[in-house]
C-alpha cells in the first residue's frame, strides 16, 4: 500500500500509470490490467474535477441575474419615486 501511495502523495501517478501501460508491466496482487485502472481513474478525475467548476459557474450566473435585477429595481425606483 505504501508503494502506491507515495506516487499519489507526490503527484506522480499519472507518470506512473503511464510507464506501467507503455512499458505493459504486470503488478502483482493487482487484479485488473494497468489500463482499464487508467480509464476508470480518468473518467472519475473528469466528473469530480468538473463538477465544483459547474457549482462555481452557476454561482456566477446567479449573482450576475441578482444584481442585474436588483439594479433594474433601483432604476425603476429612481425614476417613479
Amino acid at each position: 500500500v505504501l508503494r502506491e501511495s507515495v506516487p499519489v502523495l507526490l503527484g506522480f501517478k499519472p507518470a506512473v500509470d503511464a510507464h506501467r501501460i507503455a512499458t505493459g508491466v504486470k503488478v502483482n496482487g493487482v487484479k485488473t490490467e494497468p489500463i482499464i485502472e487508467m480509464i476508470v481513474m480518468k473518467c472519475i478525475e473528469m466528473f469530480a474535477e468538473a463538477i465544483p467548476g459547474v457549482i462555481i459557474q452557476l454561482m456566477a450566473i446567479t449573482n450576475a441575474i441578482t444584481t442585474a435585477t436588483t439594479t433594474d429595481i433601483e432604476d425603476k425606483e429612481v425614476t417613479v419615486g
